[in-house]
C-alpha cells in the first residue's frame, strides 16, 4: 500500500469513527424536553432543541439565544445526530440561565419549568441530607403531581375563589383552610410530598364538582 493510500485510508477511518452527540427525550412530567449526551458524557442541549421546546421561531434560534445570554457568548459546536452538520449547542449551567431570563421575560414554559426544578433540586437535596431514597421513577413522579397541580389549581379552586370575591389575605387564608380541611399540612406546596401532592389535586377536582352542583365554599369544605 502506498503512502498516499495509506493517509487515505487513515482519514477515512477517522470519518467513519467520528462520535456523535446521541439525542434522547427527558421526561418533564406530560411533556418532554429533548436533548443531548455528548461523547464525553457531558449533557447538552442545542439551539433548535432549545427553540422547539419553549416555542420561538426555530429559524432564529441561534440568533435569539445569544441576544437572551449577553454580550461574548459563544456556542459549542458538536456532530450530533440531529443534523448532518455541527450544531450550536449550550451545556446545562447555560441552559439553567436562559431558563430564568426567559422566565423573567414572561416564557410560562421557562416559568413552570423554573419552579418545578427548583422543587425537583431542593427535595433531591432534603433526601440526600436525610439518607432518603429518591430515585428516577420518584423524580419523574415528583414532576407529574406538580404539573397536574399548575393544570388544575385555577379552574377547580382558584376561579371559585375569585368569584367568591377572596382577595389577597384573605385569599391565603382561605387556601388554608382549604388544606387543612383536606388533612394537608400548611406549608408551601413545593415542600409536599408524591402523596400529599396527589390528594391536593383530587380534592382540588372533588371542591369543583361540589361548586358546580350549587354547594357554597363552606358546604363543599365540610364535604370534603
Amino acid at each position: 500500500m502506498t503512502l498516499n493510500c495509506l493517509t487515505h485510508t487513515i482519514t477515512k477511518v477517522k470519518q467513519m469513527t467520528v462520535q456523535k452527540a446521541r439525542v434522547t427525550q427527558v421526561p418533564l412530567g406530560s411533556e418532554s424536553l429533548e436533548g443531548l449526551m455528548l461523547p464525553d458524557g457531558s449533557f447538552a442541549i442545542s439551539a433548535s432543541q432549545v427553540a422547539a421546546y419553549f416555542q420561538f421561531d426555530s429559524n432564529q434560534s441561534s440568533r435569539t439565544l445569544k441576544s437572551l445570554l449577553g454580550a461574548g457568548f459563544q456556542f459549542d459546536k458538536v456532530a450530533s445526530e440531529i443534523h448532518p452538520k455541527k450544531v450550536n449547542v449550550i451545556d446545562l449551567l447555560t441552559l439553567e440561565k436562559l431558563i430564568i431570563e426567559l422566565a423573567f421575560r414572561g416564557n410560562e414554559k421557562a416559568q413552570w419549568l423554573g419552579r418545578t426544578l427548583v422543587g425537583l433540586s431542593l427535595t433531591q437535596l432534603f433526601s440526600d441530607a436525610f439518607g432518603v431514597k429518591f430515585n428516577t421513577e420518584e423524580r419523574e413522579r415528583y414532576v407529574k403531581f406538580r404539573e397536574a397541580h399548575k393544570k388544575s389549581y385555577h379552574p377547580n379552586l382558584t376561579k371559585w375563589l375569585q368569584i367568591d370575591g377572596c382577595e389577597g389575605i384573605e385569599y391565603g387564608k382561605q387556601c388554608n383552610i382549604f388544606k387543612a380541611c383536606c388533612g394537608l399540612p400548611l406549608k408551601s406546596i413545593n415542600t409536599y410530598t408524591e402523596e400529599e401532592m396527589d390528594l391536593m389535586n383530587k380534592k382540588e377536582v372533588e371542591y369543583n364538582v361540589m361548586r358546580k352542583l350549587g354547594l357554597t365554599h363552606p358546604e363543599a369544605l365540610e364535604r370534603l
